[in-house]
């Protein structure tokens, strides 16, 4: 049965990766705090990522002009508006509840769709107290190191694979938005057959694993699960003691 309580046993370990193989900790810091090229200014997408329009809102950037809104305080009337590029405030947040608009549309690297990269408008979006300004972020050719506050949405993404399934993870994500910083693809792009074939042999050589857990990942046909497994299995039996 896929278990919450399974989730929470290990909703860490990508955090706190043992560091005795050197090639195992860098193949996993391409994928879990992975570095991609800035490749245009706006990709342009209307995706977005939705957020609950409350206080989780406040501080993201708005992906849509949502107009103006005026709504009554104690201090009076108020009126704001809300426009494409804005990083929330919360009494734009509460004109938006006063319109009943929720959720709200917001920009992240998460949803960014520019070919082979990132493009500056979502990289602001995800860190606006960083990027308080467009004009703030690195140009187009520089590179951005996407390093999530914490690894958990790997192991959110790992539960809803079969691997995830057997291992009875349950995730925490909700809002069904995809648990990975940014586009699968992109992650993907990280992954190479050689090394991943490397990894594999690396993590076969930790006389802890269990010959049943090697015989699995070497069956898994999708690399990025495989990726995620491995590394998990390298985080777990690395600190089992025979």
């Amino acid at each position: 049965m896929r278990s919450i309580t399974n989730f929470l046993l290990f909703e860490t370990i990508y955090d706190n990766l043992p560091l005795n193989n050197q090639a195992i900790v860098n193949f996993s810091s391409k994928i879990l705090s992975p570095t991609f090229p800035i490749v245009e200014e706006d990709c342009g997408t209307k995706l977005g990522t939705l957020v609950s329009t409350g206080k989780f809102a406040v501080g993201k950037v708005s992906l849509f002009s949502y107009g103006t809104f005026t709504f009554e305080t104690v201090s009076g009337l108020i009126s704001v508006t809300v426009e494409e590029g804005d990083i929330l405030t919360t009494d734009m947040v509460t004109g938006l509840l006063s319109a009943n608009i929720s959720p709200v549309a917001t920009r992240s690297v998460q949803s960014c769709t520019s070919p082979g990269g990132l493009c500056r408008k979502c990289i602001r979006g995800s860190h606006p107290d960083t990027y308080p300004n467009l004009v703030d972020v690195p140009a187009v050719g520089s590179r951005f190191k996407v390093d999530p506050p914490t690894k958990r949405g790997f192991l959110s993404y790992l539960t809803d694979t079969h691997t995830g399934g057997l291992l009875g993870f349950q995730s925490l994500t909700s809002e069904g938005a995809s648990p990975l910083p940014v586009r699968e693809e992109l992650i993907r792009s990280k992954i190479s057959s050689a090394e991943l074939s490397q990894v594999y042999r690396q993590v076969s050589s930790i006389k802890s694993v269990d010959e049943k857990f090697l015989e699995y990942a070497k069956g898994l046909p999708d690399p990025l699960e495989k990726a995620l497994f491995l590394i998990l299995m390298y985080g777990f039996f690395t600190n089992v003691r025979a």
